[in-house]
């Protein structure tokens, strides 16, 4: 589905959407009842950069919103295999690892609280330290592909972006033995040029629902807070185990398991290939 028909889908709702159509099937139009907590914010649309198919004329990508009402399903429903997940399932991911400071512990509590989530790991921190990758995916978690080093990929030209993509699926191969399923560009910046290099290169673009913000140190309560408010069944809440100091994000965890296990929600690894 284009950029120009998501915008036009949001049109009604006064909401942005970058959409997640990347696995092949058709987004959903924005008629879910669900909608963000009044504190949430919510990106209004920029007809003129609609216009543009998303890709800036001053470089600036489209954004995801804060939380995303646009897919009323949440966004785990478009990740592969997504049929197999129970009831009330939820994806937890990280971004920008794996960090030897950070990354095992927040392996170590997943495994206390018997959930799992994905990585989203960097193909250079990969190659850094892959025996950390791989305990993600002996732990049975998720690993996906967010890129080797981190750009804008729609700043770059389509063979520039395929060699951000190969490399780092290269060192997610190397290190698990298995090529990522999943890509999350970083910034979260997508436009019809990367969605083509990702199809071309069989990797699915997955974004989330829930922006916690983690990466602007908000405080433990902020995260937690952020993190449920949007938590509902096939919702994706992301947040960082690396790229900065992420003791908030460490903390935050354990309240934020408890609180989707009061709610009845699953915490389920994705993109898991």
């Amino acid at each position: 589905m284009r950029y120009a028909a998501r915008w036009a889908a949001a049109a009604s709702t006064g909401l942005v959407i970058t959409g997640l159509a990347a696995c092949g099937g058709t987004h959903p139009a924005a008629t879910s009842a669900w909608r963000a907590p009044a504190a949430v914010e919510v990106a209004a649309p920029t007809p003129a950069a609609a216009a543009r198919g998303g890709r800036a004329a001053a470089g600036r990508p489209l954004r995801l919103p804060y939380v995303r009402p646009d897919v009323p399903l949440g966004t785990l429903t478009y990740a592969p295999g997504h049929a197999r997940y129970p009831v009330g399932a939820v994806g937890l991911t990280f971004d920008d690892g794996p960090d030897p400071t950070w990354t095992p512990q927040i392996l170590a509590i997943l495994a206390r609280y018997h959930a799992h989530a994905t990585f989203f790991d960097i193909g250079e921190n990969v190659t850094r330290d892959p025996a950390l990758t791989r305990a993600e995916y002996a732990a049975g978690d998720g690993v996906g592909n967010h890129t080797e080093t981190h750009p804008d990929l729609t700043t770059l030209d389509a063979a520039l972006e395929g060699s951000q993509i190969d490399e780092a699926s290269a060192a997610i191969r190397s290190a698990t033995g298995h090529a990522p399923l999943c890509l999350r560009p970083p910034y979260d910046a997508i436009d019809p040029t990367v969605e083509e290099v990702a199809a071309q290169h069989h990797e699915t673009l997955m974004l989330y629902d829930v922006d916690v913000r983690d990466w602007t140190l908000p405080g433990v309560r902020a995260i937690v807070a952020r993190a449920l408010a949007g938590a509902r069944p096939g919702a994706v809440i992301d947040m960082h185990d690396a790229g900065g100091n992420r003791s908030e994000t460490v903390a935050a965890l354990p309240l934020i398991l408890r609180g989707l296990q009061a709610r009845h929600l699953v915490p389920v690894a994705f993109c898991r290939a």
